[in-house]
Order: C-alpha cells, then structure tokens, then sequence
C-alpha cells in the first residue's frame, strides 16, 4: 500500500531500483554451494546467509525511516504467523 505523502510514480521507480539491484545481488550468491552459505569465510564475520538477508532488511529499513513505507505494512499478521517461534504464532 501507498504511503500518502508519495506519489505512486516515484514508489514504482523506488520499487525498480530496490529489484534490480537485488537481482544483481543474488547473483553474487548463485555461485555459492548450499553450503557456503551456512560457513563463516572469517571467525570474525557471520555466516553468508545473514548477508543475504542483511540487505534487503537495511534497504526496506531505509524505506521506512524516509516514510515511504509505513510500518504497518512490514508488520503483517502472516509474518507471524509463519515464526518458528511459538510465543510469535497466533493461536
């Protein structure tokens, strides 16, 4: 959904941008083995899968502290209910 304050034009260029750098960004990955992404290349550094993700998360982050997407519409009861955690799941 829309955030009022911004026009449906600059959220289909934002959107265009955000799947065009991360198809360039799985591509990086898709030379990876399934199981280099669970190793870590440095003790110091977390495994390849938390980069994975890592990503996104800030993009979608900076999206919301510019109040181009409200937070409602990141916190959607299916997120949820998809948890492995149980205290996260709805009855």
């Amino acid at each position: 959904m829309c955030h009022p304050s911004a026009s449906s034009t600059v959220h289909r260029e934002i959107l265009g941008y955000f799947l065009a750098t991360y198809d360039v960004y799985e591509k990086l990955f898709e030379v990876l083995a399934d199981k280099a992404f669970y190793m870590r290349a440095d003790p110091l550094r977390h495994p390849l899968i938390f980069y994975y993700g890592h990503t996104a998360v800030l993009y979608v982050n900076k999206l919301r502290v510019a109040n181009m997407v409200p937070l409602s519409s990141l916190l959607s009861k299916s997120a949820y209910t998809h948890s492995s955690n149980p205290c996260m799941r709805s009855c």
